[in-house]
């Protein structure tokens, strides 16, 4: 097996002065993704006209019922994509009265920063170990989503 190349090592004072040059950009990142949600908070809304039924623990649900008492509702579920291979998806649903109406859908990478795996991964120093980033030379990298599994494809 090939030796894994390590970021370098430093000092103290140069790994703070390191991240806080990176937290520059960070925070930069940070207020365009503020944008990006006030966007998103004005985004149309479609009603749910088709009554969906969910099966769980507790027996079956409509939408409407997994709202209980509150206002909004997200969904993170396994969805097939506009490609028809499975990838996870979002869906956030608003609710009012016996109305239920989708205000934002996005499946793929585009679920990643609402609080995955993934955006984890991306913090760390070898990442996903995926071809398609940009990592240092001699760093552990694969095709794209051959390291992880959905729930039932587990032996």
């Amino acid at each position: 097996m090939a030796k894994k190349s390590l970021p370098k090592i430093v000092s103290e004072k140069a790994f703070r002065k390191a991240v806080e040059k990176l937290r520059v950009k960070e925070k930069k990142n940070t207020r365009e993704r503020d944008k990006v949600s006030a966007l998103r908070r004005r985004l149309p809304m479609m009603e749910m006209k088709n009554e969906y039924i969910f099966k769980g623990p507790y027996g079956e649900k409509s939408l409407l019922d997994l709202f209980e008492c509150r206002k909004q509702l997200t969904s993170f579920n396994e969805d097939l994509g506009i490609d028809g291979n499975r990838e996870h998806a979002l869906s956030v649903f608003v609710r009012d009265g016996n109305k239920v109406y989708r205000t934002y859908y996005t499946g793929g990478r585009g679920v990643e920063y609402m609080g995955t795996p993934w955006a984890i991964l991306d913090m760390t120093p070898f990442g996903r170990q995926e071809k398609w980033e940009d990592s240092p030379k001699g760093w552990p990298q694969t095709e794209m989503y051959t390291w992880w599994q959905f729930h039932d494809e587990y032996k």
